[in-house]
């Protein structure tokens, strides 16, 4: 009974991986984002899947729900069509970036695959190339023969560390300099820094130590009063600045300017008429009952401007002395009354929090400030 409640856990995490998926919009799914959900897909659904078979072979009475709804079809089912999905947003090839991450891909989904004739090997590759990938091998008809000579054309072609290092380096030195902030502007360096970075890595180049150089460099690309906020933030103005630092200041900045956007869409006056043929505004009645519009205003106000909900000062919530100084159960309750939410510290109203961040204690979503798992161990 336990490996079937197992199963069953196991099953719900698959499900909501999947759920939160498809519900999620399209300008959150980066490069980023989508390797971390398939990969926490596939160690789920391999879980699953050996635990199945212990089952089978385990198990004598198959007259259980899991046996007589097959669950496991459905999870598979469920499985196989979010990592289709996935695979087809992240496989494909137009430059050097591209050609790590693309080749693992195809190499896992098509390549390696004994169900797959060469043919339509050759056919999903192409379907995946753009641009100068695409013209590389336009000459080659889709056959059984042409398959391999098409597959070493582009290894020879993108296969080339140099060439990988000078792309990615160039995508995050050539990002323009930001003359007036915005989310896009400030998401889109938040997203490049990360993605190349990542990158680099994964071609064998130890980045631990370049801290101090992308964030001198990626700081001068900021607007006046943005660099100005970020310099009020450092906790110390005598030490080297930190990468991880810096990327959150940046996220806490574009999901601020998308909470107020959303919110000045909320609140748009458009006059209606009544059934008696008087003219009322919809969103005024309504706002009648909203009694955190102007608590969720102020709290915009707040992460927007690097201040303080909790006392006001000139640093955000997670840098405060007498924040920090509570126990676990009293920041829980600082947090909620003042309405933040508790993966990114700051109010964004009803909208779903766009922070990457987990726990690092329990790897949930939730700042490790407010753990209370973290609670218990002391």
């Amino acid at each position: 009974m336990e490996k079937l409640e197992l199963q069953s856990a196991c099953f719900e995490n698959i499900k909501t991986l999947c759920v939160n998926y498809r519900k999620d919009s399209a300008s959150r799914k980066t490069l980023e984002y989508l390797k971390k959900r398939l990969s926490s897909l596939e160690n789920q659904w391999q879980d699953f899947e050996s635990r199945h078979m212990q089952l089978v072979l385990e198990l004598e009475d198959k007259d259980t729900a899991y046996f007589k709804d097959d669950i496991f079809g459905k999870t598979k089912e469920m499985f196989l069509a979010t990592k289709t999905d996935i695979t087809n947003k992240l496989a494909t090839l137009g430059n050097y970036c591209q050609w790590i991450s693309f080749k693992d891909l195809f190499l896992e989904a098509i390549h390696k695959n004994p169900m797959i004739n060469n043919v339509q090997k050759m056919q999903h590759l192409k379907t995946k190339l753009r641009g100068e990938a695409e013209r590389l091998v336009q000459h080659l008809t889709i056959s059984t023969e042409n398959y391999n000579s098409c597959w070493d054309i582009l290894n020879q072609r993108y296969d080339n560390r140099r060439l990988q290092f000078t792309s990615f380096i160039n995508n995050m030195l050539n990002l323009p300099i930001i003359q007036n902030a915005d989310a896009y502007n400030l998401k889109k360096m938040h997203d490049v820094i990360t993605e190349c970075l990542n990158g680099i890595s994964n071609i064998g180049i130890d980045t631990s130590n370049w801290d101090p150089i992308i964030v001198h460099i990626m700081s001068q690309k900021l607007d006046s009063i943005t660099f100005s906020d970020y310099m009020k933030e450092l906790q110390d103005h005598r030490e080297l600045q930190n990468l991880r630092d810096f990327l959150y200041f940046l996220e806490t900045r574009f999901m601020a300017y998308e909470t107020i956007k959303s919110a000045k869409k909320a609140n748009t006056t458009v006059p209606e008429k009544s059934p008696n043929g008087k003219t009322f505004n919809k969103q005024t009645q309504m706002k009648k009952h909203n009694y955190n519009f102007v608590q969720n205003k102020t709290n915009n106000y707040h992460a927007l401007h690097g201040k303080c909900p909790f006392c006001n000062g000139g640093h955000v919530l997670r840098q405060c002395d007498k924040f920090l100084r509570m126990d676990f159960g009293k920041r829980n309750d600082t947090v909620s009354k003042l309405q933040l939410c508790k993966n990114c510290l700051f109010s964004h109203g009803n909208n779903e929090c766009r922070s990457t961040k987990t726990c690092k204690e329990c790897n949930l979503k939730h700042t490790t400030h407010c753990c209370t798992m973290r609670t218990n161990k002391t």
